[in-house]
């Protein structure tokens, strides 16, 4: 089954806080461009973010740090889809180091979220990817990552 995954290097243009630290809103935004990249696969549009049902914060995440956002969807109704979002730092920097970083194993959960997203009838143009590589789970086998 695939799911969205989306891996970045936070870069220092990213930070928001005089530490390096980023800001919770540069996170939310990747998670919202994994959402993206579900909906397209089942509709073909971006369609738009109708609202978020929950977001937590687990760890802080800092510039020179690699995080990577996994989404699925929960559940498809009519015209919204509800993605469940996953947060991991995967490789850390130094601090005080230029160029130093550790790969984190297990990779620390450092957000997660449930997203709702809406295409429109007038928008759909059905699902991109075949059936079986869809990326849909049911409440019964969503890993919580806890």
């Amino acid at each position: 089954m695939k799911k969205a995954r989306i891996r970045v290097r936070i870069s220092e243009k990213d930070r928001h806080y005089r530490n390096g630290m980023v800001s919770g809103a540069t996170i939310m935004q990747l998670m919202e461009d994994a959402g993206l990249e579900l909906s397209i696969m089942d509709s073909g549009d971006e369609g738009f973010l109708a609202g978020y049902k929950n977001v937590e914060f687990f760890h802080t995440v800092y510039s020179g740090d690699y995080i990577e956002v996994v989404g699925w969807f929960s559940r498809i109704g009519n015209t919204s889809r509800q993605v469940e979002l996953r947060v991991h730092k995967v490789i850390e920097a130094i601090d005080g180091s230029p160029s130093a970083s550790d790969i984190l194993n297990p990779p620390l959960l450092v957000a997660r979220a449930t997203l709702i997203g809406v295409v429109t009838k007038a928008r759909d143009r059905g699902m991109q990817v075949e059936r079986e590589e869809f990326p849909f789970m049911d409440e019964h086998s969503i890993d919580t990552d806890e």
